[in-house]
């Protein structure tokens, strides 16, 4: 007799959770790891603009030197590796090893009439204009 009480009490504290108790936790649990989510994003996405502002600075410096050596700057980027025109007498290493990519994996737009140059980048989505992580970046934003 006393067996079975101890059985009936048991097997009435093991009851399980019902369905409501398990979708509120599961709710719980969504909600936190969308905030998480977005939180992480967020920030990667702000890192990448970032990054690709120092490799757009990097790029900078590299074409003033190049000026500062050639008296003008290269018709394109790959003239900051090489001196294979021929056509800067100073050109005495490569101001470059290698081409860096924006912080998306892409090449940069560069274009030089000789005595200025532009540089950008076409942000997140890769197309003209856009706004926030799809915003271009330039050269002339590292200016201000």
């Amino acid at each position: 007799m006393l067996e079975s009480k101890f059985q009936n009490r048991l097997l009435k504290s093991q009851q399980g959770m019902t369905l409501i108790e398990i979708l509120i936790v599961l709710a719980i649990i969504a909600s936190i790891a969308a905030f998480i989510y977005n939180g992480v994003f967020k920030n990667a996405e702000k890192a990448k603009i970032q990054e690709t502002r120092i490799v757009m600075g990097k790029i900078s410096q590299a074409l003033q030197l190049y000026y500062v050596d050639c008296n003008k700057y290269p018709s394109s980027l790959e003239g900051l590796m090489s001196n294979t025109g021929g056509d800067c007498p100073n050109f005495v290493q490569p101001y470059l090893d290698k081409i860096p990519k924006d912080g998306w994996g892409r090449e940069f737009y560069y274009e030089s009439s000789g005595g200025n140059f532009s540089l950008k980048s076409l942000g997140k989505d890769g197309n003209e204009g856009g706004a926030g992580a799809n915003a271009d970046i330039s050269s002339e934003d590292l200016e201000k």
